[in-house]
């Protein structure tokens, strides 16, 4: 199978950064051993403020604390796609623009820190020759506010996306994805943490399907003493489908308690306790979950971090299903960061609300991205990433008899990027993405039914982050 193929050569891609690590060595070797040791040892000499529960923050990248400013970004990405509208069992090859914009707000003051993002775009289909080639929209937007005191942090998200695929990959939206070209990767930051589990999932697209995406959230942090401190996080969220009846609506709404404690300058454990609720309200179903979880986190350096834990998790399936089934959840997560080289490796298995197929899943998703800077000009990033889910037991669509139980979702891909000068930067990528439904064709509002969707993209893109404008 070509997809487990291509996933098999991506699995490999974690050696790379043993090689591309190499490359970074300078000839004086010794200096660097020595200014390394010296680096890792005041990394375990400082206080460990590593929390393991709760939203957690952005990637590294994001915008400095120090700015208090107005960071307009400009994007326009030229792209040869074949089987653009993501339908089964479909090849088509097609040119398409697309022309993003975004405006972003981060303010500092003493007790607060608010950031504000907005990204508007269009997808442009140069040659459409079918139906299904119409031009898309873009829309994300976030609010993140914080309010903070000598030990405790009070923290408000907003999260809203109107989008005409699921997000998951760095595939999505001609291999730069909406999160991905916001400021810097602060969004990429949010989506790749633990927000992602507070944020109905999707993980799979068939068709162009347009929905509006919602997640609110509010969370405390106290630090009760000088290693040990508690997050108390809640949060709702939901998906709509704009055009597509077939794709079940979803709402859910999830709570927790965790506390981390420092049990070394190089070590936190942390135990968390929760409860979840999800709701078809138009189907009539629902479920609830109480879960538990026992986190580990390592600092091995300067440069890597582990980090993980896993726990059970009761789920009960309201009428007319009925009954109570007992899994489990775990996370995991492995990070390089050097000056040229930074690689991140994570792994999540929870339980959601099934990405518009199933009503309630179990997924595994798996997402390797490491990035280096090849030459004094020239940068390079390697993506991939895999899910799989599946039904839970006495959930199923009313009316559909023979609805699919398992789905999964593979990417992959490249970007070499560089920049003419300290504002545009000019980049290439290609992205291979596989949709498969493992049980029943699925036939969307396009009438084309099927049970693989195959993607390739190709194309050029141009940035251009003008002066950013000093706030007041």
């Amino acid at each position: 199978m070509k997809l487990c193929f291509r996933l098999a050569l991506f699995l490999a891609l974690p050696f790379l950064s043993v090689l591309l690590s190499a490359q970074e060595m300078p000839s004086t070797g010794d200096q660097e051993a020595t200014s390394s040791q010296t680096e890792d040892q005041g990394q375990a000499q400082a206080p460990n403020k590593m929390v393991l529960t709760g939203v957690g923050t952005a990637a590294p990248g994001t915008l400095s604390e120090e700015r208090d400013q107005l960071v307009p970004e400009f994007r326009a990405i030229e792209t040869v796609e074949s089987n653009p509208n993501n339908l089964p069992d479909t090849s088509s090859v097609r040119s398409i623009t697309r022309l993003l914009g975004t405006l972003g707000v981060e303010r500092v003051r003493n007790i607060d820190d608010l950031k504000l993002a907005y990204v508007g775009g269009v997808e442009i289909f140069n040659d459409s020759r079918g139906p299904y080639d119409r031009n898309r929209q873009l829309q994300e937007a976030l609010f993140d506010g914080k309010l903070r005191w000598e030990r405790t942090q009070l923290r408000f998200l907003n999260l809203f996306s109107y989008l005409p695929e699921a997000p998951f990959g760095a595939g999505s939206f001609a291999g730069v994805g909406v999160f991905q070209s916001m400021l810097g990767g602060f969004l990429s930051g949010l989506a790749g943490s633990g927000l992602a589990q507070f944020t109905p999932a999707q993980f799979a697209s068939i068709g162009s399907s347009p929905r509006l995406i919602n997640t609110s959230a509010v969370e405390l942090d106290r630090r009760v003493t000088p290693r040990g401190t508690l997050t108390a996080t809640a949060a709702y969220g939901f998906v709509h489908f704009i055009d597509s009846p077939p794709l079940p609506n979803a709402n859910q709404a999830i709570a927790e308690i965790g506390y981390n404690y420092a049990v070394r300058p190089q070590d936190t454990a942390a135990v968390l306790g929760g409860y979840g609720s999800f709701g078809y309200s138009h189907l009539g179903q629902a479920f609830t979950t109480t879960f538990s979880e026992l986190f580990w986190g390592h600092q091995f350096s300067s440069r890597w971090t582990l980090s993980g834990g896993a726990g059970p998790v009761v789920i009960d399936i309201k009428e007319p299903g009925g009954g109570n089934q007992v899994s489990w959840m775990g996370v995991g997560r492995l990070e390089y960061l050097r000056p040229r080289t930074a690689m991140s490796l994570r792994y999540l298995h929870y339980i959601n609300g099934g990405s518009g197929f199933l009503l309630g899943a179990h997924s595994d998703v798996g997402i390797f991205l490491l990035s280096h800077q090849l030459t004094r000009r020239w940068s390079g990033e390697l993506h991939a990433g895999y899910a799989h889910s599946t039904s839970l037991e006495g959930l199923s669509i009313p009316g559909v008899p023979s609805s699919n139980s398992t789905f999964n979702r593979g990417y992959g891909g490249v970007m070499l990027s560089r920049p003419l000068n300290e504002r545009m930067q000019i980049y290439v990528l290609y992205n291979y993405s596989q949709t498969d439904l493992e049980d029943n064709p699925l036939c969307g509002t396009t009438g084309v039914c099927g049970r693989v969707a195959r993607q390739q993209i190709g194309g050029v893109g141009f940035t251009w982050t003008p002066q950013p404008i000093r706030l007041p």
